[in-house]
């Protein structure tokens, strides 16, 4: 929420994706949200989801971590690491996350960094491409895809209804 409105530009154009998939209703000085479709968060909002995947990016610390059931040797440059059976190795992801290669400008927050065109619709579309803040393979989140549309409720509900700036006045400092 704080990348969102810390970033110019990104709140009134998250606002306007979001809005077909409300109904809002406004009653003197009480705004309520009476309708969302969910679903078309996740589906009609690219650019929502593709600033949650870069919070994701920016502040996610996600490590996968494997249970190494018969012995194994991982090749690194000149050495070899020999895995023992039944020992259990951690994966951090954050690495990949921050690596210029990958993700250029890795230090700044782009909303619209996940953002490609879709080549059989030629829709917008945000996809995770090489980010895992859900980790990998059997050891994925399985309650991934629920956690992500109460990421984009929560969020496209708190955009509709306030507005807010930091104490004291000036820019939001992230």
């Amino acid at each position: 929420i704080l990348y969102i409105y810390a970033t110019p530009g990104l709140l009134e154009a998250l606002r306007s994706e979001v809005e077909p998939c409300m109904a809002v209703t406004r009653d003197g000085a009480i705004t309520q949200i009476t309708r969302v479709d969910i679903s078309a968060l996740g589906r009609e909002c690219p650019l929502l989801k593709s600033a949650m995947f870069e919070t994701f990016r920016m502040v996610n610390e996600p490590t996968s971590i494997r249970y190494v059931a018969r012995a194994l040797l991982v090749p690194d440059g000149e050495h070899q690491h020999h895995l023992e059976a039944g020992t259990w190795i951690s994966v951090p992801h954050a690495g990949i996350q921050h690596e210029p290669s990958i993700f250029p400008e890795p230090d700044k927050f782009i909303p619209d960094r996940f953002l490609e065109v879709d080549e059989r619709s030629g829709k917008t579309v945000a996809r995770y491409g090489r980010l895992r803040p859900w980790g990998a393979g059997v050891g994925i989140c399985k309650g991934r895809t629920f956690a992500e549309k109460e990421i984009l409720l929560i969020a496209s509900c708190f955009i509709t209804l306030w507005d807010m700036e930091p104490p004291g006045g000036g820019p939001w400092q992230v």
